[in-house]
């Protein structure tokens, strides 16, 4: 009880994380609850998606990682494990099967150590049932030729039954110490309002239910990050059908996002929550140090391309479901540590506060330390990601945690002096450096490179403010 007290009040426990009390007024605005924080939860899940577990030498860990995670969820005595699709990274049936022999290594019979049932509450996704996308050599030949061993040539059926024994059903429904669940398989969401029409009957209208799926809902999640006809989104399913289970929670992967990205909960006649990836994260575009776009980079890519970085971001999530709330925990697993405060979605579906256009207007900035200074290089013989050699100037700064929000990123401008006062020259989007990482492991400094060619002749100054994921705008240093 005093731990949970501890927790729940903002103080900081063993680990140095700080909890519900903090997250409250972080993220959800603050407010006074109408709760007390008593008790145990009633439901504890593990939930993941995009694992992609592969055979691919360049990849190093996969095994190793998925199984420390599903021990991770054992040990915090899990009644249930979601996968939101892509377990196999090539689509192969082996790879499923494999991934079939981790789960019961560590949960055998479906079982925990103490006996307890905890239950498979999995999806596949597009390289499940369609992939393989790569074209390397796989033992002599392309993996593209090795048709035979593709789950889309066996048949999803017959490779879901031989890894897991189970029947594959396109969308499907359990439950789980009286909660409901529902999953659809990539492809498959647009039949879930039939589904739920002939199953309604079966959903506890006061208790949150929970659907599982591999693209986010359309119009939930990353609002603006991508078009509504891409494949990130579905094509509108699950909004038809959810929009009449305001106790629901939609559990969606695909985009590999961070769980450090704010965008990713979102709240309306549902709730809506990306669960990122534990294979690796990916980084929105129109940033020097991730894709710039069009403009030559003079940065080097966080996480890059293909397999450098062996802490290249592997997030996971911990749910805990009480009476009055759902903690969502979000975590990294290289360290096995925080990326963010909790989400704590109450169970009241009449209170929202992750409700997306308000929070994405008064979503609280990251702030500079007291007595922070930016510092500008002399020009140096650098190179540019293309390996070019160029003049380079470094502006470094320390990274902006000081509010009530971590720093996501920062806006970097030239401005130059005119007669009708200063004028943008030139505008660079940073990510903070270890944004997608750990807490506990955040750079405490960060920069951005220019060439010393994109600098005006005449008078400049550079202009460094901190950027929330919403682009809520900190103090600017000059």
């Amino acid at each position: 009880m005093k731990k949970a007290l501890n927790r729940d009040l903002g103080l900081i426990d063993r680990r140095g994380f700080i909890a519900l009390g903090s997250a409250a007024c972080a993220f959800g605005g603050c407010r006074s609850w109408p709760f007390g924080f008593a008790g145990e939860p009633r439901l504890r899940l593990g939930v993941m998606t995009d694992i992609h577990l592969t055979w691919n030498v360049d990849e190093p860990g996969s095994y190793e990682r998925i199984e420390k995670v599903l021990r991770f969820y054992r040990d915090r005595n899990v009644d249930g494990v979601v996968i939101a699709g892509d377990i196999a990274d090539w689509g192969f049936v082996g790879q499923l099967v494999e991934f079939a022999e981790l789960w019961r290594k560590v949960f055998p019979d479906d079982r925990a150590p103490d006996g307890h049932r905890v239950e498979r509450l999995f999806v596949g996704g597009n390289h499940d049932l369609e992939g393989p996308y790569e074209a390397f050599q796989w033992k002599g030949k392309s993996i593209l030729e090795q048709k035979d061993q593709f789950i889309k040539t066996v048949g999803m059926d017959k490779a879901w039954e031989k890894a897991f024994g189970e029947k594959y059903e396109p969308i499907w429904m359990k439950h789980v110490k009286g909660y409901a669940f529902t999953g659809a398989h990539w492809g498959c969401e647009k039949g879930l309002k039939d589904f739920l029409a002939a199953h309604r009957g079966e959903i506890d209208p006061n208790l949150p239910y929970f659907h599982v799926q591999h693209p986010h809902p359309l119009g939930t999640v990353f609002q603006g990050v991508f078009s509504a006809g891409s494949w990130e989104y579905d094509r509108g399913a699950a909004m038809k059908a959810l929009g009449d289970f305001p106790n629901a929670i939609a559990i969606s992967g695909h985009t590999h996002i961070p769980l450090s990205d704010e965008r990713g909960i979102w709240q309306g006649s549902f709730t809506s929550v990306n669960a990122a990836s534990l294979s690796y994260v990916w980084h929105v575009a129109g940033f020097e140090n991730g894709n710039p776009g069009k403009r030559v980079s003079q940065m080097e890519e966080i996480n890059p391309w293909p397999w450098k970085d062996p802490d290249r971001g592997h997030h996971l999530m911990y749910f805990e479901v009480f009476d009055d709330r759902i903690e969502i925990e979000r975590l990294e697993a290289f360290h096995l540590e925080r990326v963010g405060e909790n989400w704590t979605v109450p169970t009241a579906a009449a209170e929202r506060p992750y409700e997306y256009k308000a929070r994405s207007r008064d979503f609280p900035p990251p702030e500079f330390p007291a007595g922070a200074v930016v510092t500008v290089s002399k020009p140096f013989a650098g190179k540019n990601r293309r390996g070019e050699a160029t003049q380079q100037v470094e502006v470094s700064f320390p990274t902006a945690s000081a509010g009530r929000s971590r720093a996501y990123a920062y806006e970097v401008k030239v401005e130059v002096e005119t007669a009708d006062g200063w004028k943008d020259h030139l505008v660079k989007r940073v990510f903070s450096p270890t944004y997608h990482k750990a807490l506990a492991v955040e750079s405490k400094t960060a920069n951005c490179l220019f060439a010393a060619g994109e600098l005006p002749k005449g008078p400049f100054r550079f202009a460094v403010t901190p950027l929330s994921s919403f682009a809520t705008r900190g103090r600017t240093l000059y």
